[in-house]
């Protein structure tokens, strides 16, 4: 009975423990729509251009500061994605480096 018990037990963690995980795929999917819809938009918050360029927050924001890039609405600060993908394309390697 016991062990019964146990297989049950392990079967329920296993059976949540894919859910999770699925429920984790799902959300990287929205995060890859989000991203995808972002780039028809000019302009966007700091946490939507900090997904879009796959690079953290803090980063992102300095960035845009740096490109000049930055508007501010009342509180909202907005990234004009055109100002920054200039910025950002001068960052770029030469070839040997």
């Amino acid at each position: 009975m016991q062990h019964q018990m146990k297989n049950d037990k392990q079967k329920n963690w296993e059976r949540q423990n894919r859910k999770q995980k699925n429920a984790r795929k799902e959300t990287g999917k929205e995060a890859v729509r989000e991203t995808l819809a972002a780039r028809k938009k000019i302009y966007v918050r700091y946490k939507e251009g900090a997904a879009l360029y796959s690079m953290g927050l803090s980063k992102f924001q300095q960035m845009a500061h740096a490109a000049g890039a930055v508007y501010k609405a009342g509180k909202a600060c907005f990234v004009n994605l055109e100002i920054f993908d200039a910025y950002f394309q001068t960052f770029r390697l030469d070839e040997g480096g």
